[in-house]
């Protein structure tokens, strides 16, 4: 990549007080760059609403028709400028995460994460190289999508075969890709109802979906689709008429052959231009078939997913940089991660400090971030 001289306004001096070790962001915005001592530098990338493009050669948040490395929204996640989420050809790999984050059963550790500040981490920002990851880690990004082959169906290895999953798995809160006037969504209960498929030859499912009534506040009686027959090509489906439409249709899920396993996609951020979501449920059982209110002003659910980049950013934490509800509560708690990007012959490193701005105070999604061009 040729970059500009896009840079934003530049405060050389010390840095701020510490920040405590919660964190997040999102939106497009301005970075604000500041120089420390050691040499790396900081950007704050807005990432609510709408995703924040960073580049790392100037510390500027861009247009993602620009030159940048990675970028952020808030409720989709991290992806890289690379593989299906830009043409820009980097690659990136999870360089350096302190140790101790997480338990043998992957259990965010409360301890090992409140003890973690921006000062505390710098050392080991600063020792990450260009041999700190393998040319083999220094990945391009993929397609994670939400909802996952396993939530519905079951490969049988000695076999070959792939059979329907009749657990709870196989059911969730769809969000409609498009809301009404007054900007109310539609909302569903899917899941696949059945398959049939012949190797090689024809491949077809069916979704059902409960149509959720606003007025009656009840989930209405299960309705399932015709076959859909992906043997050829990705088919979309429309959740509120359940039909199979066009893909510039008002569309909320489509199926496709891909390999190693079918994908099921969502008509939003990485997989489709609508607002389509999955429901985050708040119920023990994690089981959209125990929710009883698909709406976040209800008790059962958190916020709606997206599909997202499969991209080194969405490691180590579940949601990358970030783990959700340390302790409790809804924050997002930063890693303190650092990442190393490959852009032709040079190389960057990035650490996301904080999720709620410089100092902290600032809503979700206003990422902070520390970074440095990496020479050795």
């Amino acid at each position: 990549m040729n970059h500009s001289p896009l840079l934003s306004a530049i405060t050389i001096g010390a840095i701020s007080s510490l920040l405590s070790a919660c964190g997040g962001s999102d939106d497009n915005g301005s970075a604000t760059t500041v120089v420390d001592n050691s040499g790396s530098q900081y950007a704050a990338m807005e990432a609510i609403s709408s995703p924040a493009y960073l580049d790392l050669a100037s510390g500027a948040v861009v247009s993602n028709d620009n030159e940048w490395h990675f970028s952020y929204q808030k409720n989709v996640g991290f992806s890289v400028n690379g593989g299906i989420s830009g043409n820009g050809g980097i690659t990136a790999c999870i360089a350096h995460t302190p140790d101790g984050l997480f338990d043998d059963e992957n259990r965010a550790v409360q301890s090992a994460f409140e003890a973690l500040t921006r000062d505390n981490t710098l050392a080991a920002f600063n020792a990450v190289n260009k041999t700190s990851c393998d040319e083999s880690e220094l990945i391009s990004d993929g397609l994670q999508t939400r909802i996952e082959f396993s939530d519905w169906a079951s490969y049988n290895p000695s076999t070959h075969g792939i059979t329907l999953n009749e657990t709870d798995s196989n059911g969730w809160i769809v969000r409609s890709a498009t809301a009404d006037a007054n900007g109310n969504s539609n909302y569903g209960r899917v899941k696949v109802s059945d398959l049939t498929y012949t190797s090689g030859t024809s491949y077809t499912l069916k979704f059902s979906v409960e149509q959720w009534d606003d007025n009656a506040q009840v989930f209405v009686a299960s309705d399932e689709s015709a076959a859909i027959d992906f043997t050829d090509a990705r088919q979309y489906w429309d959740m509120e008429t359940n039909a199979i439409v066009t893909v510039d249709a008002d569309w909320e899920l489509s199926i496709e052959r891909t390999s190693p396993a079918w994908s099921i996609q969502l008509n939003s951020a990485v997989s489709g231009s609508g607002n389509a979501g999955i429901g985050h449920v708040l119920l023990d059982s994690g089981s959209a078939f125990d929710v009883s209110n698909p709406k976040t002003s209800g008790d059962d659910i958190y916020k709606f997913d997206k599909d997202s980049a499969k991209t080194a950013l969405a490691g180590p934490a579940k949601y990358g940089a970030f783990q959700y509800g340390v302790g409790g509560g809804h924050k997002m708690w930063p890693t303190f991660t650092t990442y190393l990007f490959k852009d032709g012959e040079r190389y960057f490193k990035a650490q996301i400090v904080s999720n709620y701005g410089e100092d902290g105070t600032m809503g979700s999604g206003n990422l902070y971030v520390r970074y440095a061009e990496v020479i050795e």
